[in-house]
């Protein structure tokens, strides 16, 4: 690579091979700049019940969108087998359910500033819960059509095409 030294490229090497090691955890303070520097993939997971889709409050890293209502998501890692997987370990751990894996009904690529620490890719993901959900402060199902106001805009203009 250009302007690196065979030391800086076999230091990284390993570095990296240390994240895959480790199933794809990073660093906390390497994981902001690789969400800047690499384009990651997210499960979005879209359950629907009543015609109402489920939303819950942000509680991640990114400050900018903590405390604004979201579709729960969260990025692939690299020892996830595929979607599915994805779309399990990000259900249990933001609503402590299974799911199971309907379709993909859309994508999109996160404009330049839309999203606080890079350009993930989403991929929207109907989702059927296979154990009931307990609607709380943080967790709650809303008409596309009365959307809560403090929402990612991301999400909210998803919603607003409709494409659930």
């Amino acid at each position: 690579m250009e302007g690196w030294t065979r030391e800086e490229e076999t230091q990284f090497a390993e570095f990296l091979n240390r994240v895959v090691q480790n199933g794809g955890s990073w660093p906390d303070l390497v994981w902001p700049v690789v969400q800047k520097a690499i384009p990651l993939w997210a499960a979005e997971l879209v359950a629907v019940r009543g015609g109402k889709v489920l939303l819950t409050r942000y509680a991640g890293g990114e400050t900018a969108f903590r405390g604004l209502w979201h579709i729960p998501g969260g990025y692939a890692k690299i020892g996830d087998a595929g979607i599915e997987a994805v779309c399990q370990r990000v259900a249990m751990r933001e609503l402590s359910i299974s799911v199971e894996v309907l379709r993909v009904l859309d994508t999109y690529f996160w404009k330049p500033g839309e999203h606080p620490t890079g350009r993930p890719l989403s991929v929207y993901v109907l989702v059927q819960t296979t154990s009931g959900i307990i609607e709380t402060d943080r967790a709650r199902f809303f008409s596309p059509y009365s959307l809560p106001k403090d929402m990612v805009p991301v999400h909210r203009a998803w919603l607003k095409r409709g494409l659930f």
